[in-house]
């Protein structure tokens, strides 16, 4: 008796060993979901740079690298056909920078609220001039009903709290003047 439940003490151990493995968020579910022409289309090429990320480690659980928000940025805007064409030339026209200012870490419990804040900045080349300068801090929650896994609670939280931080870009760069 004792070493079955040894065994299933050590099965369960195990499993939430699993289950607590940190994963990155995915493009396609930070991307921001805005119908083609709600937004003007700016007239150029953008090249998408962003900073001050970390990547997602096994100890801290969930977190948005440089990479995976220059992505689902990259993603967004052509999804909004929001500029003519999205590149990682240096020729562009437009440079749209993101500052990864704050992604504070929920730690424990049942709900994960990620908070995540970000700095916008968008220059045109061609007029050598800053369109746009904006903070934008936006949250995003997963419940228990969301994912029984706590590492996947806080990865689809960080990806609400990204995917609304898109949409509030976006809904700032239809305010641009180009």
């Amino acid at each position: 008796m004792q070493v079955r439940i040894a065994r299933l003490a050590c099965v369960i151990g195990l499993s939430m060993l699993v289950a607590a493995c940190a994963t990155p968020p995915t493009t396609g579910a930070m991307r921001a979901s805005v119908p083609s022409g709600t937004i003007p289309t700016a007239p150029g090429t953008v090249t998408v740079k962003v900073t001050g990320g970390q990547p997602t480690s096994e100890l801290e659980g969930a977190s948005l690298a440089d990479a995976d928000l220059k992505a689902a940025t990259e993603a967004t805007l052509l999804h909004a056909n929001a500029f003519q064409r999205v590149s990682d030339d240096l020729g562009a026209r437009y440079v749209l920078s993101a500052t990864i200012v704050r992604v504070p870490h929920p730690w424990i419990g049942l709900t994960f609220t990620f908070e995540v804040d970000i700095g916008w900045s968008l220059l045109d080349r061609a007029q050598d001039k800053v369109l746009l300068r904006k903070g934008i801090t936006t949250s995003g929650t997963a419940t228990m009903s969301d994912a029984i896994g706590g590492s996947t609670r806080g990865r689809m939280a960080l990806e609400a709290a990204a995917r609304a931080n898109l949409e509030q870009l976006l809904r700032e760069l239809a305010k641009v003047s180009y």
